[in-house]
């Protein structure tokens, strides 16, 4: 190493200490996503059904309800055992229930998501590296990347992404440290996978981490015997039984619901046979914008990250008994993410539990960039340690420029451009990657010192979302649209579209997802923007006209055709009163999806053709109140949230304790 090198890395070092490290990669992924969403609002499933729902729930809390049931959306059904719903969240329990909840409110929590995932992601590759620099470039690539700008239109998928890279960490440090900190961090990240996130990153880590930790178990057993390999099971076994006492609510009501819906067999599903190898999918490496034309996934992690990937230099070329196992889980899981090309995914689906539960086969993508980063940050350490190998880098370089334009010619007038937006972004983009490229190609002259490759790293993610996130997740349409249409609904009742049936129809067919939240204060409504819906309802309104006939009609009724007049119906989202009198006895229908959860003063509603609540009345005046059965749910969530409060208490002892140990030190570390 020369002196010039030298006196960089100590001007560098000098630079950058851990806080800064962790602000740098904040502000990195708050500022771009942060000045899309002041101008620019979320869409399709944002709009549809992840905003709509986080509204009901405010809308509960101002009438001084926990929603359990939904009583409008998708005609009435359990949100609550909803798995992308959001009743189990803790966040979005907390922000609904202290702010009126908007898309703004929205945009903030999606936000918050991205940066846990890359606070998250910093402290996993503390694990791997000490050197902060390339612990920043990897967080950032984490939440600015391909993948994270691709799924910007699923909250849920978001907010896996944030909670994943910490139970991978605390899964890392359960394994090499077998401690009770890591198994409490552990079981808290693998609930709030589940409460917070979509199904698929749960059940797939669930694999990688029986699969790594039976590899490691065997491992630990020849090299220190069977002492440690039992403290490990130990400790395994207590983080799943933590899990389960955080998840008893949650885990209880998707259990329950599993035979209301028609979601568990996907071996022949339209999602799985859709989804097939395209040469966009790796492409998607040099040109992010790539993955978004195809129904795949985009893998952008930066081209200089890429090439220092494929053509930097190892400290230890020699692979190792981990780099075997990784290698491993990476080749299933690429075969597995190219859906129906191989036989992978489809025999997973029939032999494997749980994963035929779910379709998009692609996105489990994001596990591949957990091993990228494992074998990336060895060479940004060579890189940022001052024994630069930039020579390397401009000749991958230069390879790039040439695969990227032979794309570029062979795909020109075959790409399909659904709007001339998307057209612009599309050669944009071209021209910003390989202006990138060619300054990658004369790395050695320009990147005189650490500093400025670090910062460029940074650039190109940052400008990679300001370029990539408007195709996948933006609409034209400024939050201020939707935000006045969530205030009408918060003002709205009930009541006033329960028995006008010609005002039920003009807000049904009026609505425009332009310029309104898919939230309406109307019953029985054709509406499933969740495929966790009811398919009793489903199925019911499949036939013939019958949801046409079901609209005309008011929202009690009599089975048999008895008149009725109703004084008073108060609808809210955990109980049902109806003040009735009925020229003769019947049967009172309501237009709410029958479950076995509802109770009446008689014990349990009949379903009406299998399918409404009916309750009997009798001649005369009726006074009839339903409501929705919480007990079990409300005790399981107790004992949930006293098992958090003690552990969180643990965890703050063991550090209090740490830190009074480091009391001579600079910094008693946490987390790693």
């Amino acid at each position: 190493m020369d002196v010039n090198c030298t006196d960089s890395m100590q001007r560098l070092s000098g630079f950058i200490n851990k806080r800064r490290a962790l602000l740098l990669v904040m502000m990195a992924i708050a500022v771009p996503y942060g000045l899309l969403m002041l101008r620019f609002s979320l869409r399709n499933d944002q709009t549809l059904y992840f905003l709509p729902v986080r509204v009901y729930m405010r809308d509960a809390f101002l009438h001084h309800e926990f929603m359990q049931w939904n009583p409008f959306l998708s005609g009435s059904y359990p949100i609550h055992s909803d798995m992308h719903g959001s009743v189990w969240n803790p966040i979005s329990i907390l922000l609904t229930w202290l702010f009126n909840y908007n898309d703004t409110t929205f945009s903030i929590e999606l936000l918050l998501y991205y940066l846990i995932g890359g606070v998250g992601c910093f402290y996993f590759s503390r694990n791997f590296s000490r050197n902060l620099y390339s612990c920043v470039v990897v967080a950032v690539i984490y939440g600015c990347g391909g993948f994270a700008t691709y799924i910007l239109e699923f909250m849920s998928w978001v907010s896996s992404l944030a909670f994943l890279p910490w139970a991978v960490h605390f899964f890392y440090l359960l394994l090499t440290r077998r401690r009770l900190v890591p198994a409490i961090g552990l079981a808290i990240s693998l609930w709030l996978l589940l409460v917070c996130g979509y199904p698929s990153f749960l059940i797939y880590a669930g694999y990688c981490f029986v699969f790594i930790g039976l590899a490691y178990g065997w491992r630990l057993w020849v090299l220190q015997g069977r002492g440690e390999v039992g403290r490990l099971a130990g400790y395994g076994i207590l983080t799943l039984l933590f899990f389960v006492l955080l998840s008893l609510p949650a885990i209880r009501s998707f259990y329950e619901y599993l035979p209301y819906y028609s979601r568990g067999t996907r071996t022949t599903d339209a999602h799985i046979n859709s989804e097939a190898f395209a040469w966009n999918y790796p492409l998607s490496l040099l040109f992010p914008v790539a993955g978004t034309l195809v129904r795949g996934s985009d893998l952008y992690i930066g081209l200089a990250p890429l090439l220092i990937l494929i053509g930097g230099r190892w400290k230890k070329p020699v692979l190792r008994f981990r780099d075997w196992v990784l290698l491993t889980g990476f080749g299933f899981t690429l075969l597995f993410a190219l859906g129906r090309s191989t036989p992978v995914r489809m025999w997973s689906a029939r032999e494997l539990p749980l994963m035929d539960a779910f379709g998009f086969s692609h996105s489990v993508g994001v596990f591949l960039l957990f091993v990228l980063f494992i074998w990336l940050l060895p060479k940004l350490d060579i890189l940022f340690s001052g024994e630069r190998r930039l020579r390397d880098l401009s000749y991958a370089a230069r390879v790039a420029v040439v695969v990227l334009l032979v794309y570029l010619v062979a795909g020109y007038g075959r790409v399909v451009f659904r709007t001339n937006l998307v057209r612009i972004f599309y050669y944009s983009s071209a021209l910003w990657q390989l202006a990138l490229l060619l300054v990658l190609c004369f790395s050695g002259r320009i990147f005189l010192t650490t500093r400025r490759l670090f910062f460029f790293i940074l650039v190109d993610l940052v400008i990679s979302v300001g370029i990539v996130a408007p195709l996948t997740g933006f609409t034209l349409t400024s939050p201020g649209v939707y935000n006045r249409s969530v205030a009408v609904f918060y003002h709205s009742d009930a009541g006033d579209l329960l028995f006008d049936t010609a005002a039920k129809m003009k807000v049904i067919r009026g609505y425009d997802m332009r310029r309104q939240v898919n939230a309406f204060k109307v019953t029985g409504r054709w509406d499933f923007p969740s495929h966790t819906r009811s398919d009793t309802f489903a199925n019911y309104i499949a036939v013939g006209r019958r949801y046409d006939s079901l609209l005309a009609r008011p929202f009690v009724f009599a089975g048999n055709g008895v008149k009725l007049q109703v004084h008073r119906v108060r609808l809210g989202y955990n109980a049902i009163d109806v003040d009735v009198e009925a020229a003769d006895s019947c049967q009172m229908v309501l237009q709410q999806t029958w479950y076995k959860r509802w109770r009446s003063a008689e014990g349990v509603p009949s379903a009406y053709e299998g399918v409404f609540l009916s309750v009997p009345l009798k001649a005369g005046e009726n006074r009839v109140h339903l409501f929705y059965y919480t007990r079990d749910l409300c005790i399981e969530a107790g004992v949930s949230i006293l098992v958090l409060l003690v552990l969180i208490g643990v965890v703050i002892g063991r550090y209090w304790k740490r830190v009074k140990g480091q009391a001579g030190c600079r910094e008693a570390p946490f987390f790693v």
